[in-house]
Protein backbone atom coordinates (compact mmCIF):
# COMPACT_ATOMS: atom_id res chain seq x y z
CA UNK A 1 0.00 0.00 0.00
CA UNK A 2 2.92 2.32 0.63
CA UNK A 3 4.47 2.08 -2.82
CA UNK A 4 8.22 2.26 -3.23
CA UNK A 5 10.26 2.22 -0.03
CA UNK A 6 13.90 3.25 0.17
CA UNK A 7 16.58 1.40 2.12
CA UNK A 8 20.08 2.78 2.71
CA UNK A 9 23.11 0.55 3.13
CA UNK A 10 26.84 1.32 3.14
CA UNK A 11 28.60 1.08 -0.22
CA UNK A 12 32.21 1.28 -1.37
CA UNK A 13 33.81 1.20 -4.80
CA UNK A 14 36.34 -1.51 -5.61
CA UNK A 15 39.56 -1.05 -7.59
CA UNK A 16 37.74 -1.76 -10.87
CA UNK A 17 35.07 0.85 -10.21
CA UNK A 18 32.26 -1.52 -9.23
CA UNK A 19 30.05 -0.78 -6.19
CA UNK A 20 30.13 -3.23 -3.31
CA UNK A 21 27.18 -3.06 -0.94
CA UNK A 22 27.30 -4.06 2.71
CA UNK A 23 30.14 -6.23 3.95
CA UNK A 24 31.89 -8.19 1.18
CA UNK A 25 28.82 -7.93 -0.99
CA UNK A 26 26.37 -9.17 1.63
CA UNK A 27 23.67 -6.97 3.14
CA UNK A 28 22.93 -7.26 6.86
CA UNK A 29 19.93 -9.38 7.80
CA UNK A 30 18.52 -6.51 9.85
CA UNK A 31 18.38 -2.85 8.94
CA UNK A 32 17.99 0.23 11.10
CA UNK A 33 14.77 2.16 10.61
CA UNK A 34 15.09 5.91 10.88
CA UNK A 35 12.45 7.63 12.95
CA UNK A 36 10.24 9.64 10.61
CA UNK A 37 7.27 11.71 11.73
CA UNK A 38 4.48 10.91 9.28
CA UNK A 39 1.84 13.16 10.86
CA UNK A 40 0.28 15.75 8.58
CA UNK A 41 -2.33 18.39 9.41
CA UNK A 42 -3.57 21.26 7.26
CA UNK A 43 -6.11 23.77 8.57
CA UNK A 44 -5.72 25.95 5.46
CA UNK A 45 -4.80 28.99 7.51
CA UNK A 46 -1.75 29.67 5.32
CA UNK A 47 -1.83 30.63 1.67
CA UNK A 48 1.07 28.36 0.69
CA UNK A 49 0.46 24.72 -0.19
CA UNK A 50 2.34 22.26 2.07
CA UNK A 51 4.65 19.97 0.11
CA UNK A 52 2.73 16.88 1.29
CA UNK A 53 -0.16 17.70 -1.04
CA UNK A 54 -0.15 16.24 -4.55
CA UNK A 55 -2.38 17.11 -7.50
CA UNK A 56 -3.46 14.75 -10.27
CA UNK A 57 -2.04 15.37 -13.76
CA UNK A 58 -2.50 19.02 -14.85
CA UNK A 59 -4.98 20.53 -12.39
CA UNK A 60 -7.36 23.33 -13.30
CA UNK A 61 -6.18 26.03 -10.90
CA UNK A 62 -9.55 27.79 -10.72
CA UNK A 63 -11.12 24.63 -9.21
CA UNK A 64 -8.95 24.93 -6.07
CA UNK A 65 -9.45 27.78 -3.61
CA UNK A 66 -7.38 28.03 -0.44
CA UNK A 67 -8.60 30.95 1.62
CA UNK A 68 -9.48 32.11 5.14
CA UNK A 69 -8.99 28.78 6.88
CA UNK A 70 -10.80 26.66 4.34
CA UNK A 71 -10.29 24.76 1.13
CA UNK A 72 -12.90 24.87 -1.63
CA UNK A 73 -12.86 22.25 -4.39
CA UNK A 74 -15.12 22.74 -7.40
CA UNK A 75 -16.03 19.66 -9.40
CA UNK A 76 -15.93 19.41 -13.17
CA UNK A 77 -16.91 17.03 -15.96
CA UNK A 78 -13.57 15.20 -15.53
CA UNK A 79 -13.95 12.07 -13.41
CA UNK A 80 -11.46 10.08 -11.36
CA UNK A 81 -11.92 7.16 -13.75
CA UNK A 82 -11.05 9.26 -16.80
CA UNK A 83 -7.86 10.56 -18.34
CA UNK A 84 -8.56 14.25 -17.81
CA UNK A 85 -7.79 16.53 -14.87
CA UNK A 86 -10.38 15.82 -12.15
CA UNK A 87 -10.52 17.97 -9.03
CA UNK A 88 -8.35 15.87 -6.70
CA UNK A 89 -5.97 16.69 -3.89
CA UNK A 90 -4.17 13.94 -2.01
CA UNK A 91 -1.45 12.84 0.38
CA UNK A 92 0.34 9.51 0.27
CA UNK A 93 -0.49 6.72 2.69
CA UNK A 94 2.67 6.58 4.78
CA UNK A 95 1.92 3.84 7.32
CA UNK A 96 0.28 0.42 7.13
CA UNK A 97 -1.84 1.44 10.12
CA UNK A 98 -3.10 4.98 9.90
CA UNK A 99 -6.03 7.34 10.22
CA UNK A 100 -7.19 10.13 7.97
CA UNK A 101 -9.92 12.63 8.81
CA UNK A 102 -11.39 15.45 6.74
CA UNK A 103 -13.87 17.96 8.20
CA UNK A 104 -16.04 18.79 5.22
CA UNK A 105 -19.22 20.42 3.98
CA UNK A 106 -21.06 19.80 0.70
CA UNK A 107 -22.90 21.98 -1.79
CA UNK A 108 -24.48 20.95 -5.08
CA UNK A 109 -25.61 23.03 -8.03
CA UNK A 110 -26.72 19.92 -9.92
CA UNK A 111 -25.66 16.29 -10.17
CA UNK A 112 -22.27 15.32 -8.80
CA UNK A 113 -20.42 13.77 -5.89
CA UNK A 114 -17.58 14.63 -3.53
CA UNK A 115 -15.72 13.26 -0.54
CA UNK A 116 -12.63 11.18 0.18
CA UNK A 117 -11.01 8.62 -2.08
CA UNK A 118 -8.53 5.79 -1.56
CA UNK A 119 -6.76 6.18 -4.87
CA UNK A 120 -4.36 3.74 -6.51
CA UNK A 121 -5.08 4.84 -10.08
CA UNK A 122 -8.02 5.74 -12.31
CA UNK A 123 -9.07 2.09 -12.65
CA UNK A 124 -8.63 1.01 -9.03
CA UNK A 125 -9.96 3.31 -6.33
CA UNK A 126 -12.60 3.69 -3.62
CA UNK A 127 -14.70 6.83 -3.08
CA UNK A 128 -17.10 7.73 -0.30
CA UNK A 129 -18.99 10.83 0.66
CA UNK A 130 -22.18 12.48 -0.61
CA UNK A 131 -23.73 12.51 -4.07
CA UNK A 132 -26.57 14.40 -5.69
CA UNK A 133 -28.56 12.74 -8.48
CA UNK A 134 -32.00 12.48 -10.01
CA UNK A 135 -33.23 10.60 -6.95
CA UNK A 136 -31.96 13.20 -4.51
CA UNK A 137 -29.01 13.40 -2.16
CA UNK A 138 -27.45 10.28 -0.65
CA UNK A 139 -24.37 9.07 1.13
CA UNK A 140 -22.40 6.47 -0.77
CA UNK A 141 -19.39 4.18 -1.05
CA UNK A 142 -18.21 3.37 -4.59
CA UNK A 143 -15.54 0.79 -5.39
CA UNK A 144 -14.03 0.64 -8.86
CA UNK A 145 -12.04 -2.37 -10.05
CA UNK A 146 -11.42 -1.78 -13.72
CA UNK A 147 -14.79 -2.03 -15.45
CA UNK A 148 -16.50 -3.42 -12.33
CA UNK A 149 -18.16 -0.89 -10.02
CA UNK A 150 -19.87 -1.56 -6.68
CA UNK A 151 -22.10 1.11 -5.16
CA UNK A 152 -23.49 1.22 -1.62
CA UNK A 153 -25.95 3.99 -0.79
CA UNK A 154 -26.98 5.41 2.58
CA UNK A 155 -29.47 7.99 3.88
CA UNK A 156 -28.03 11.48 3.41
CA UNK A 157 -25.89 12.66 6.33
CA UNK A 158 -25.90 16.24 7.62
CA UNK A 159 -24.38 18.84 5.33
CA UNK A 160 -21.40 19.24 7.66
CA UNK A 161 -19.54 16.16 8.88
CA UNK A 162 -16.16 14.44 9.20
CA UNK A 163 -15.11 11.67 6.81
CA UNK A 164 -12.64 9.14 8.18
CA UNK A 165 -10.42 6.37 6.81
CA UNK A 166 -8.76 3.86 9.12
CA UNK A 167 -6.17 1.45 7.72
CA UNK A 168 -5.36 -1.84 9.47
CA UNK A 169 -2.64 -3.69 7.55
CA UNK A 170 -4.81 -5.69 5.12
CA UNK A 171 -8.03 -3.64 5.22
CA UNK A 172 -9.46 -0.16 5.29
CA UNK A 173 -12.47 0.99 7.31
CA UNK A 174 -14.58 3.86 6.01
CA UNK A 175 -16.91 5.92 8.14
CA UNK A 176 -18.16 9.35 9.12
CA UNK A 177 -19.20 11.32 12.16
CA UNK A 178 -21.07 14.54 12.80
CA UNK A 179 -20.38 14.68 16.52
CA UNK A 180 -17.12 13.92 18.26
CA UNK A 181 -18.55 10.91 20.10
CA UNK A 182 -20.33 9.19 17.24
CA UNK A 183 -18.29 7.30 14.64
CA UNK A 184 -20.53 5.57 12.10
CA UNK A 185 -18.96 2.67 10.25
CA UNK A 186 -19.94 2.42 6.57
CA UNK A 187 -17.95 -0.53 5.24
CA UNK A 188 -14.55 -2.20 5.15
CA UNK A 189 -12.43 -2.62 2.02
CA UNK A 190 -9.88 -5.36 1.36
CA UNK A 191 -6.58 -3.54 0.89
CA UNK A 192 -5.44 -6.08 -1.72
CA UNK A 193 -7.69 -4.52 -4.35
CA UNK A 194 -5.49 -1.39 -4.23
CA UNK A 195 -2.21 -3.30 -4.40
CA UNK A 196 0.21 -3.56 -7.31
CA UNK A 197 -0.99 -7.11 -7.99
CA UNK A 198 -4.47 -5.78 -8.79
CA UNK A 199 -3.90 -2.23 -9.96
CA UNK A 200 -0.61 -2.69 -11.77
CA UNK A 201 1.09 0.38 -10.24
CA UNK A 202 3.75 0.45 -7.56
CA UNK A 203 3.54 4.06 -6.39
CA UNK A 204 1.23 3.34 -3.44
CA UNK A 205 -2.17 4.58 -2.29
CA UNK A 206 -3.30 8.16 -1.79
CA UNK A 207 -5.86 9.55 0.66
CA UNK A 208 -7.42 12.33 -1.37
CA UNK A 209 -10.20 14.90 -1.34
CA UNK A 210 -12.13 15.17 -4.60
CA UNK A 211 -15.19 16.68 -6.26
CA UNK A 212 -16.95 15.72 -9.51
CA UNK A 213 -19.73 17.24 -11.59
CA UNK A 214 -21.66 20.10 -10.00
CA UNK A 215 -20.37 19.38 -6.48
CA UNK A 216 -18.42 21.80 -4.30
CA UNK A 217 -16.51 20.43 -1.32
CA UNK A 218 -15.43 22.68 1.54
CA UNK A 219 -12.79 21.33 3.90
CA UNK A 220 -11.75 23.16 7.07
CA UNK A 221 -9.25 20.61 8.37
CA UNK A 222 -7.44 17.58 6.94
CA UNK A 223 -5.39 15.32 9.21
CA UNK A 224 -3.31 12.19 8.67
CA UNK A 225 -1.68 10.28 11.52
CA UNK A 226 -0.04 6.91 12.06
CA UNK A 227 -1.95 4.47 14.26
CA UNK A 228 -0.26 2.24 16.81
CA UNK A 229 1.92 -0.54 15.43
CA UNK A 230 3.15 1.09 12.22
Amino acid sequence: MLGRENFAFPVRWDDEGWPEFGERGRLPERSITAGVDTHFVDDFSKKEWPFSWNFLRNPEADHYHREEGRLLLDGSADQLSGEGAPTWLGVRQRDHRSRCRADVEFRFDGEGDAGLTLFQNRDYHVCFGVKQGGDGRKGFVRIRLGELVWLDEFPPPPQRLALEIRSHDAKYELGWRWSENEWQFLRSVDARILSREFGGRFTGVYYALYAEGAARLKCTRFAYEPASGR
